[in-house]
């Protein structure tokens, strides 16, 4: 009698913890685990990190070109991007030269003659960009009137235009003629002698036009 109330009372108890035991080794909705990982994901939200880098590494320069009329002009050109401190340069020197302004991206471009040249900045990564210097958009020419002279004494308006003023003129032989003045858009040839005679007019970016007057 006494061996079955034990084996009851042990059945019992069996049952009694195996519910127990299941509720346990569940993990509920609620858990402290769950919990922390929710609110860390709250407080932390996930955030892609970008492949392209805040600034950009290609240089590029401003403006883009420029267009240069006499000697002595300047020109500010300012660059950005890639890695500073940037170093500036010219193509030609002979044509112009750059100077950086101190404090600042930007630098200065001085033509010394007028014609086309290239302003290039480099940062310190190699990059570069590349701004031309556009010379005169209309090429130097000259006319004279009349283009031939019969007689010794005989008289021509030679003219310039285009190219980049002032202009100056220089004869091909002044024992045939001559000119006067020497320097303006418009001069005054005089015949001497036979035989033809040629005229030169330069402008100030040394560009040139011959022009040959007839003297039968």
């Amino acid at each position: 009698m006494n061996t079955r109330r034990l084996l009851s009372l042990l059945v019992v108890t069996i049952l009694t913890l195996v519910p127990s035991f299941l509720l346990t080794g569940c993990e509920s909705d609620d858990s402290p685990e769950t919990e922390g990982v929710d609110s860390y994901f709250e407080d932390h939200p996930f955030i892609s990190d970008p492949r392209d880098p805040t600034s950009p590494r290609i240089v590029s320069i401003s403006p883009v070109s420029a267009d240069v009329s006499f000697s002595g002009q300047q020109v500010v050109f300012t660059a950005v991007g890639g890695r500073t401190p940037y170093n500036w340069d010219t193509a030609d020197h002979s044509k112009g030269t750059v100077a950086v302004r101190p404090g600042t991206e930007a630098a200065v471009y001085t033509a010394d003659i007028v014609g086309p040249n290239d302003v290039i900045v480099y940062d310190q990564d190699g990059h570069a960009a590349v701004a031309p210097i556009n010379g005169p958009t209309t090429p130097l020419i000259a006319t004279a009137n009349p283009g031939e002279l019969d007689t010794d004494g005989g008289l021509s308006v030679l003219t310039a235009s285009g190219g980049v003023p002032p202009y100056h003129w220089d004869v091909g032989d002044i024992a045939l003629g001559n000119v006067s003045p020497h320097d303006g858009s418009s001069v005054v040839y005089t015949r001497a002698h036979s035989p033809d005679n040629s005229v030169t007019v330069r402008d100030s970016a040394a560009n040139s036009y011959t022009i040959v007057i007839k003297q039968p």
